[in-house]
């Protein structure tokens, strides 16, 4: 179980587990990175698949989704096909005779990341469903550049890293000599496209609308919800502040999932997850991610409203 104010008991296990999936990382240069979880399986990289049904459902999301993220390790495990997550719930749920689930999600995705891998990908794996679990991940400059509807600052980190080549290094070529005496760049600049005041709740709005539209444009029903999290009840504000949630924090959250809720209810396809699972120990690790319990709670939940 975590530890708020100290961390987790296993420390060591845990830094081993990230080693071990940021051996499998990868550049991705639409998506900034990306993860291959079967490196036997350069068809489906980025994929995990679970079952062998004729139900196809794409899902996609961040690191409470994701199976291969250290979070969801019990103590002493590095094992990831130890760990658990509510698509492979989800799959024993529905039976893996039934259904074949391909889990793209990745930590730290968000609704923009998500809507470019399901463009780039929807018409090769082609599903029935689509579902999407985020909500989290969509704060102001947490994992989106403020102010480009569609750009993730991993995504803006790399196209920077890019503009390297017009540093000649050390000791220059003849080549890289010449360009510089004529100020001449290989790279004049970087264009992230336009930039507009859209804020966060409204880019997550949009990005769930077009990711809507790809799936039945596909012929997929897409589902999205918004998921649990702490910090969004207001009576329970100290036992978050006793978990080293900053307030600032608790600020920020609160205020996008007041108007993502709003937003979520014009939309059939959208349900709120945000209040499923009680503000305890018992189901949360940290304020972003459940326990075993949580875990279990939140696929009851998806399996009951994609199953009606």
């Amino acid at each position: 179980m975590y530890d708020y104010k100290k961390g987790p008991k296993t420390l060591e296990s845990m830094q081993q587990a990230w080693g071990k999936i940021l051996q499998v990382s990868f550049i991705d240069p639409l998506l900034g990175y990306a993860r291959k979880v079967d490196p036997k399986n350069d068809k489906l990289a980025g994929y995990e698949v679970i079952g062998a049904g004729n139900i196809k459902i794409l899902i996609l999301g961040g690191s409470t989704t994701s199976s291969y993220t250290p979070i969801h390790l019990d103590d002493n495990v590095d094992d990831f096909q130890e760990s658990y997550s509510w698509p492979r719930y989800l799959a024993d749920m529905f039976g893996q005779d039934n259904v074949t689930i391909y889990n793209g999600a990745v930590a730290g995705y968000f609704s923009s990341t998500e809507l470019l891998k399901l463009i780039r990908d929807i018409n090769f794996i082609k599903p029935d469903i689509v579902i999407t679990l985020n909500g989290v991940n969509e704060l102001e400059n947490h994992h989106g550049v403020k102010g480009y509807q569609l750009l993730g600052k991993y995504e803006k980190k790399i196209t920077e890293h890019a503009v390297d080549i017009n540093d000649p290094g050390l000791m220059p070529n003849t080549v890289t000599l010449f360009r510089l005496k004529n100020n001449i760049r290989l790279v004049e600049g970087i264009d992230f496209g336009p930039k507009h005041n859209v804020i966060n709740h409204d880019k997550w709005l949009n990005n769930i609308i077009m990711s809507n539209a790809v799936s039945d444009a596909f012929g997929a029903k897409y589902y999205i919800f918004l998921q649990p999290a702490l910090g969004l009840v207001p009576e329970n504000q100290q036992f978050y502040l006793d978990r080293s949630m900053k307030q600032n924090y608790i600020e920020r959250i609160s205020l996008f999932y007041s108007h993502a809720r709003e937003h979520c209810k014009k939309l059939s396809y959208c349900t709120s997850l945000e209040q499923i699972i009680p503000d305890d120990d018992k189901y949360y690790i940290d304020p972003r991610h459940q326990t075993r319990a949580g875990t279990e709670i939140v696929a009851k939940n998806i399996y009951a409203t994609i199953s009606k």
